[in-house]
């Protein structure tokens, strides 16, 4: 990869929470800081001060699941955040 192309990458920040230690992904676009939040699954107040400190614009919420360890933050962030959720539909009714 060309140096020139990194600035172009995707920023990833890995926020480990909740005593499964469960991995919160922050995945933003370089350029306008648009960020998804991949399985808030615990620690809402680490999850939202990541957030803060890089300046983010959380757009989504994503869930790759329904368990308990990686949904279990979401209503304290999207209390801060009000932006959509997303999850497959068969794990809605987790």
């Amino acid at each position: 990869m060309l140096e020139e192309d990194k600035e172009h990458l995707p920023s990833i920040v890995c926020v480990t929470v909740g005593i499964f230690q469960e991995n919160c992904y922050l995945y933003a676009c370089p350029e306008t800081l648009e960020t998804v939040i991949i399985d808030p699954g615990d620690e809402a107040e680490r999850i939202i001060a990541n957030i803060q400190e890089y300046q983010l614009v959380p757009k989504y919420i994503i869930n790759t699941h329904g368990h308990i360890d990686h949904i279990g933050a979401i209503d304290a962030v999207s209390a801060v955040y009000p932006v959509p959720l997303a999850i497959h539909p068969d794990d809605v009714p987790m």
